[in-house]
């Protein structure tokens, strides 16, 4: 997943308040997602991309589902419905697009909602 990344990259997440390195963000999602006890499964929208010189920019909607049985005996979940990103490419020096921005959020109706196997809360990014 790094590799998907320029080493300067800046990513937006869903939930943050600022901006934080890619790198952060890249291992973080390692750690939380891509382990025996989570599953993930997503739906892109219709992608949208927007290209001039040496940069692209892709724009789409997706849906997120995450559960994850790791975070405790009960577990969680969490359903993102209307998940909105931008995602910012370059060249690199060796001529391959790396993401060098990358910006995702909930749509300004919807609430990320995570689920305790029975309980229910939610979270306002």
């Amino acid at each position: 997943m790094a590799s998907m990344y320029a080493p300067y990259a800046m990513v937006f997440p869903t939930w943050a308040t600022r901006p934080e390195p890619a790198r952060l963000t890249v291992a973080r999602r390692q750690r939380e997602y891509f382990n025996p006890k989570t599953s993930i499964t997503g739906y892109p929208g219709e992608i949208e991309v927007t290209l001039q010189d040496t940069t692209a920019v892709a724009v789409y909607t997706y849906q997120l589902h995450i559960v994850n049985s790791e975070t405790g005996p009960r577990g969680t979940e969490s359903h993102t419905l209307n998940g909105r990103a931008t995602q910012v490419f370059a060249l690199d020096h060796e001529g391959k697009l790396k993401i060098v921005h990358e910006h995702s959020r909930l749509h300004a109706s919807e609430s990320l909602r995570h689920v305790l196997r029975g309980n229910c809360s939610e979270a306002h990014p």
